[in-house]
């Protein structure tokens, strides 16, 4: 795991947006709630280090082109968070994730 996001940030304002707090942690991001200090809406920073930018541009690519009810959209990217982060802005969805979805209900309804 890296270390990303200290405690520290929780509160603090990052651009337009500021931290609220952390929704999860995965082998190579932190995901983030943040507020749009503009508008108000909820949104998750997705944050990963800069070595995996050209993943992150990637990922950006693809979800940029997706277009359904049921995948999470991705607003913006940007670069540069500070001197060793990059970020996503995607959409915030409540609910529980889909591994844990499955763990629960072992298998997905035909009809979603």
């Amino acid at each position: 795991m890296f270390n990303v996001l200290t405690q520290k940030w929780i509160g603090a304002p990052m651009d337009q947006y500021v931290i609220w707090e952390q929704l999860g942690v995965g082998s190579t991001a932190k995901t983030y709630l943040a507020i749009n200090r503009i508008s108000r809406k909820k949104v998750v920073l997705k944050v990963l280090p800069r070595r995996l930018r050209p993943i992150l541009s990637q990922e950006f690519s693809l979800l940029r082109k997706l277009k359904h009810d049921h995948i999470v959209r991705v607003y913006q990217k940007e670069f540069q968070v500070d001197s060793k982060h990059d970020w996503l802005i995607m959409e915030h969805v409540r609910g529980i994730e889909l591994f844990e979805f499955l763990k629960r209900s072992a298998h997905l309804p035909e009809k979603v």
